[in-house]
């Protein structure tokens, strides 16, 4: 599908690398010293306080590159924006094995040290917070059970109140069921690294062609660095696979709009008007894009928050005073598309809200994420089982269960089944589940178009990584061309080429913005 961009019209703006120490005294299991690498532009003097919270697999270089220069030209010089990279990713320290360490409830805990430790005793002004993808689940847990005092506002993008998840229907489970590969971290992210991270790059699909060479780059060295993207991957296996730590649903204390692409996939717009039932005076703001909002349609998006900060900026400013066409009261929108609000609808979020079957929040009976991901994969093999691609189905529990080298092979040999079922129109509608199913073209990417000796490198890696011991390479496997082969990836509905994938040393690249006195220049190049 093609992709609505309004971004690279301003001229990029410089920033600086920061390196800020988080003190951990209070956490039970890890009292290690948490060093966030921060990307700072502006000053804590600053009228208008932003910080920004990336998603998977983003980096806190993209607000920078994308937003900023929007926001800029929407607020003026008095400006200061925050973007930290989270726990593992990029240059932040340490990257630990445990998945403990990546759950929920310390990732939110981060987005508070980080303010009170380095920014609140500095400036006088608040800060609204930003927020994408897993940066946004993140961010409404913060919100809600312990924000800053200095908070003034919440602007999450494309991820609801994180209750309403347990609502996914069918459909988008299928299109989302990408994320049971991705709790099999090393097998995952040590598949992408033989491939040089070119199907990575494929991830962001359509998107991938707004992409200078430059930011495609940085995305890579960012990815590459110290093995980040395993420690990202680790934020799937901590609360996916799990039910993670314990985390209350409290509704932010703050004002909040919510931007929802009309072509997300990922997320169902069932969860849209849920939230009606759970988050009191949320706004709402539609605008036409996927999951990758603030790539795409930066400018957009600065107009929108522009707009929301000045009404919250005004005394005695309610939602229900926006008049804009764009953002609304979500409960007001609800009303008036009682397509997108059935009763049937509203009957499920009551049985949510009430704890009753079978969405059971009680803490013994509800079923994990991961264990939900199973029960999409039950009715992906009915479907399939009709279709003639049922090996498929059976080896994608394998995949996202108890991943291992038979698994892999046994799934790539009946991979011709779910070829057939994509290709086959007479059977097209009955597979759509599985068309739609993304652990199995991510499994069929990822694992099946690699020659059987790097397949057997990237599971040697991955064990010794789930061992606990050092993952030796052994020397450098150089391909020529792999075959061509299609995958629907992530929502891209698009044909994926995969050509020429060789390693490549990595070189002192250029960073965005300037490097602060505790960061050489050489260690720059691989911050993004």
């Amino acid at each position: 599908e093609e992709v609505v961009t309004d971004a690279g019209a301003p001229p990029q703006v410089d920033f600086k690398w920061k390196m800020l120490p988080l003190q951990k005294p209070n956490d039970p299991l890890f009292t290690e010293v948490v060093t966030l690498q921060t990307a700072v532009y502006g000053e804590d003097s600053a009228k208008h306080r932003f910080l920004c919270i990336h998603g998977f697999p983003d980096q806190a270089f993209s607000w920078m590159y994308f937003l900023l220069p929007h926001l800029k030209r929407e607020l003026g010089d008095s400006l200061q924006v925050v973007a930290p990279a989270m726990r593992g990713v990029n240059r932040s320290e340490p990257k630990l094995r445990n998945a403990s360490f990546y759950e929920i409830a310390r990732l939110a805990g981060d987005i508070h040290d980080l303010w009170e430790q380095h920014f609140a005793k500095n400036g006088t002004e608040g800060f609204w917070l930003l927020a994408h993808d897993w940066g946004a689940a993140v961010s409404w847990i913060y919100a809600g059970v312990n924000p800053n005092k200095e908070l003034r506002g919440f602007v999450p993008m494309a991820i609801p109140f994180p209750a309403t998840g347990m609502l996914m229907e069918l459909d988008q489970a299928a299109a989302a069921s990408y994320r049971a590969l991705y709790i099999q971290a090393p097998y995952a992210y040590y598949a992408l690294k033989a491939m040089d991270f070119h199907s990575w790059r494929a991830m962001f699909g359509a998107l991938d062609t707004t992409l200078t060479d430059e930011v495609r780059d940085q995305y890579d060295e960012g990815w590459r660095y110290d093995d980040a993207l395993m420690y990202h991957f680790l934020w799937y296996t901590a609360n996916v696979r799990g039910k993670g730590s314990p985390t209350a649903l409290l509704p932010p204390k703050v004002p909040t709009m919510l931007i929802w692409g009309t072509r997300e996939v990922a997320n169902s717009a069932v969860e849209l008007c849920c939230q009606t039932f759970f988050v009191d005076s949320l706004a709402v703001a539609l605008v036409n894009a996927s999951h990758w909002i603030f790539h795409e349609i930066p400018a957009t998006i600065a107009s929108l928050v522009k707009e929301y900060v000045d009404h919250w900026s005004q005394p005695g400013a309610t939602q229900f005073g926006l008049g804009s066409t764009t953002i609304q009261p979500l409960m007001g929108y609800c009303a008036t598309h009682p397509s997108e609000w059935t009763p049937e609808m509203q009957s499920d979020c009551t049985k949510l809200k009430n704890g009753e079957p079978p969405y059971d929040l009680n803490e013994n009976s509800n079923e994990s994420a991961f264990e939900r991901q199973m029960r999409t994969l039950g009715d992906a093999a009915r479907v399939c089982e009709s279709a003639g691609c049922l090996g498929i189905v059976r080896h994608g529990v394998c995949l996202a269960d108890n991943l291992t080298a038979d698994c892999i092979s046994e799934f790539c040999q009946a991979e011709s089944g779910l070829r057939q079922c994509w290709s086959d129109e007479g059977r097209r509608e009955s597979c759509n589940l599985v068309n739609r199913n993304t652990l199995f073209s991510m499994s069929s990417l990822l694992f099946c178009s690699l020659p059987r000796p790097t397949l057997e490198d990237v599971i040697r890696k991955a064990e010794a990584f789930n061992r606990g011991e050092e993952v030796v390479e052994q020397g450098r496997r150089r391909f020529g061309w792999l075959p061509a082969m299609g995958a629907g990836v992530v929502g891209a509905g698009a044909l994926i080429g995969l050509a020429v994938f060789r390693f490549n040393q990595r070189s002192g690249r250029r960073s965005f913005g300037n490097v602060e006195d505790d960061m050489s220049e050489s260690d720059s190049a691989a911050g993004g």
